[in-house]
């Protein structure tokens, strides 16, 4: 359990609140905007800076209590942290500042470094120095180097951000299996609502320099609003049960529905999260007997909200919701209420797997 109650106040005179308590799961993720004091949170979690009042514990064991005078130093924490700027040794080649970490941590064993290595595709990267690295492989280097320093808790700012889309998706999901291989936590801060919906089981939000209660990733995903030029949308939790070559289609369960996913969409992991557009979803009064649409669903209307120039729908399959954007005429046309059974039906390349 990672337990914090502090406040401080930077030399920016901005004064930071951050109060909440988190005892499950293996990730959680810090949403805000920037300048909220997202960066400086991680820094007094990893004992950088000291606040003027407050307490921090983790697991059971005091870090910090400005009442009884409680102090760990830095050094004695079992945490790193991945700076978003890195932070590398200049005057080590990749292999030297791994070396570094794994000496002081312990974690010396070859075949450990080796296998973290591979996992974040250092390999061909070894011996060059670190002014010929790109931003994003230093950010792979900086990534690895705090997970061997072994902690038992690892506080990650942005560090997948100066990735390209595809080496994004492979070394978070690598960063994942590693993690929970290894029992490692993680405090991951990010401006991407699907990176933390991919990696996180709860999130913190943050705002004017306080902390919000914590919340289950799921709930905190499917309130929030979109981000400009992004599309609302509904994130379910799924179980890919098979792929077919034959027709291009990935098959996950969710909550016992059967959802369809184009395969090229879909990376071959047993679990996964389903993003599924609001704009995306349709809705009709009688199952189809024949279509092309992949994924038709038994629904029933929950809520609904104005929303532009018609309205949101929120829809439930179980214990899951969809979200739906309709027009007014079609809310009136089929005579939407609370509790209406309905059928809603969404194409399978129209589902992105997080």
């Amino acid at each position: 359990m990672l337990c914090c109650d502090i406040r401080v106040t930077p030399a920016a005179n901005a004064t930071i609140s951050a109060s909440f308590h988190w005892q499950s799961g293996a990730m959680l993720g810090i949403s805000g905007p920037s300048g909220v004091g997202k960066t400086t949170l991680l820094q007094h979690l990893a004992g950088l800076a000291r606040p003027q009042r407050g307490r921090i514990r983790w697991r059971g064991n005091s870090w910090f209590d400005a009442q009884s005078g409680a102090w760990l130093a830095p050094h004695r924490r079992p945490v790193s942290l991945v700076f978003q700027d890195q932070r590398l040794f200049p005057h080590l080649d990749v292999a030297g500042n791994l070396r570094l970490a794994a000496r002081f941590s312990g974690r010396g064993r070859a075949a450990e470094q080796d296998a973290l290595i591979t996992l974040l595709e250092l390999r061909h990267l070894l011996h060059k120095p670190n002014g010929q690295l790109s931003g994003g492989q230093r950010s792979r280097v900086a990534l690895a180097r705090g997970l061997l320093a072994a902690p038992e808790l690892i506080l990650l700012d942005e560090p997948f951000s100066g990735l390209d889309h595809a080496t994004r998706r492979r070394v978070m999901h690598a960063t994942q299996d590693y993690l929970r291989e290894h029992n490692i936590a993680a405090v991951l801060v990010s401006h991407d609502p699907d990176e933390l919906a991919s990696l996180c089981d709860d999130i913190l939000p943050m705002a004017d320099g306080e902390t919000a209660p914590v919340q289950a990733a799921m709930d905190w995903l499917n309130q929030i609003e979109a981000p400009a030029g992004s599309a609302i949308a509904a994130v379910l939790p799924a179980t890919c049960t098979h792929f077919s070559n034959i027709d291009g289609l990935a098959c996950y369960d969710a909550d016992g529905n059967e959802i369809l996913v184009a395969a090229d969409h879909a990376p071959h992991r047993p679990t996964a999260r389903l993003s599924i557009a609001a704009q995306d979803v349709s809705l009709l009064l009688e199952r189809p007997v024949a279509t092309s649409i992949a994924n038709c669903l038994p629904v029933s209307v929950a809520a609904w909200q104005p929303h532009d120039q018609g309205l949101l729908l929120t829809l439930s399959i179980g214990t899951l919701s969809l979200r739906c954007q309709i027009t007014q005429r079609s809310f009136h046309r089929l005579n939407i209420e609370n509790g209406k059974s309905l059928y809603a039906q969404f194409k399978a390349n129209a589902v992105r797997v997080l």
